[in-house]
């Protein structure tokens, strides 16, 4: 398995502008959560509509970030629609 993950970059992209103002209040490495993340959490909110008595809260997260690796996967493999 490779250790390059794909996070999808900033889940919330700001214009680069908006980070290099003359206050310089954020760096360039003050961008938020990836995409990849802001995917497993909605699809931990997804797994918990269901009974999930039978699997352990570190389960719930590996299978969160496997579906955010799916959906990843799903958005760079589908083109574009108009």
């Amino acid at each position: 398995m490779s250790d390059n993950i794909n996070d999808g970059g900033p889940a919330f992209p700001v214009p680069e502008a908006f980070y290099l103002g003359a206050d310089e209040l954020f760096s360039s490495e003050c961008r938020g959560m990836s995409l990849r993340d802001w995917f497993a959490g909605q699809a931990l909110i997804a797994l918990y509509q269901t009974d999930r008595s039978d699997f352990s809260t570190r389960q719930d997260a590996d299978q969160a970030y496997r579906i955010a690796d799916a959906m990843l996967a799903a958005k760079d493999n589908t083109p574009d629609r108009p």
